[in-house]
């Protein structure tokens, strides 16, 4: 079992067992041993979980699998087991959790965007409208009038606050998507545009590839989507070495636009690596993590200057926003020094997690393709 597998397992709060394909347990921490009188060497207790993973293992099901589990007797609790494949062969991890411990968690977030999204969002928004008043009102900064620093600091309170109400409206379950058809080169355009002030400080050379081509427009909301090509923009500009290239391609792929970016740097933040970027604050768990360090673990390492830039809202609005109309980010080489994020839009599939097609949108999908198809055609026959 691999180290950092047992080292999870150790701290968690919710139980955590270790099985073979056959269900024996290798390894229980003390909340696994606790919840379910898991016992290395035996059998995993519970009969239905102990199917589950049978079916698992012959790939009747896929993973992760969860089983409701039914609350000893005398207990108010149920708990929720979930079966997931481990790295090292032959190995698969049951964790174990209350149902009510859950539910606590999923209201108090909820709860917490709601008090963001309706009791905090007209005064972050006027804070913000203040705060570009006061700009031209502030006059040349001296030792006894600070004023300037004061406003950066207050514009960069006031940009976290922002995405904190973004963020608030994104995580609803019935946030809401337009269904506008929107070509796609014009969003990276305007995204471009609302970045440029920071490519430009950083001194960075854009190059943007197919802006030009024939692509199929996209559907859903044009100010959410452009915000999330913003975002993924600044990212990669906050985290590019200066002079260096910015590179952006847009492609069609079947029913799919593929937008790629990609820095000549790091497009995330040093010993970030397998981290979830698209958990939101993960950076603030990245940070409490390397200030928890035993000093010994930081002999010889520079401290990471970019853990300060922020809290980690921007790429989880990215993947909530994407993941809304339908599409995906992905980061296949977050190991690598050159990071590159790609962001697939479909061109015409349905929204809302629907899935069929209703007739409008389908008749606007069928016409758009079809005009492509005849360019592309013609194209053909002309180079012929």
């Amino acid at each position: 079992m691999p180290l950092n597998d047992i080292v999870y397992a150790k701290v968690s709060n919710d139980g955590v067992v270790i099985v073979n394909p056959q269900g024996r347990v290798q390894y229980a921490n003390v909340a696994g041993s606790a919840l379910l009188k898991a016992v290395p060497g035996q059998n995993f207790p519970d009969a239905r979980v102990l199917k589950g993973l049978i079916d698992l293992v012959a790939g009747y099901l896929k993973p992760p699998v969860s089983i409701a589990i039914a609350p000893a007797a005398g207990a108010q609790d149920g708990q929720i087991a979930t079966i997931s494949p481990l790295p090292l062969p032959g190995t698969y991890a049951i964790t174990i959790h209350n149902v009510q411990e859950k539910s606590f968690y999923e209201t108090t977030l909820r709860n917490f965007f709601d008090f963001l999204d309706i009791d905090l969002a007209a005064p972050i928004e006027r804070f913000s409208r203040g705060l570009e008043s006061l700009r031209h009102q502030i006059p040349v900064e001296t030792e006894d009038n600070p004023g300037e620093s004061v406003l950066a600091e207050g514009r960069a309170i006031s940009l976290c606050l922002q995405r904190l109400k973004f963020l608030a409206v994104l995580m609803k379950t019935k946030a809401l998507v337009d269904q506008e058809r929107l070509p796609i080169a014009e969003m990276v355009r305007d995204a471009l545009e609302a970045c440029s002030a920071r490519v430009a400080a950083r001194r960075l050379s854009v190059h943007v590839d197919g802006l030009d081509k024939e692509l199929p427009p996209v559907y859903g909301s044009r100010s959410w989507l452009t915000r999330a090509l913003a975002e993924l923009i600044d990212n990669a500009t906050r985290y590019s070495p200066e002079t260096s290239a910015l590179e952006i391609s847009l492609r069609c792929t079947g029913t799919h636009v593929l937008v790629h970016f990609r820095n000549h740097g790091k497009f995330l933040p040093r010993h970030l690596g397998s981290h979830p970027v698209f958990v939101p604050f993960h950076m603030v768990a990245l940070y409490l993590k390397q200030k928890r360090m035993p000093p010994r673990a930081l002999v010889g390492r520079e401290p990471d200057p970019t853990l300060s830039s922020g809290p980690g809202l921007g790429l989880p609005m990215c993947e909530r926003i994407v993941a809304l109309h339908g599409g995906k980010i992905q980061a296949p080489n977050l190991e690598d020094e050159n990071v590159e994020f790609v962001l697939e839009i479909p061109t015409g599939a349905p929204t809302h997690g629907d899935e069929v097609l209703d007739i409008r949108q389908a008749q606007r999908y069928a016409k758009d393709m079809a005009t492509i198809m005849q360019r592309m055609r013609h194209r053909r026959e002309r180079s012929g």
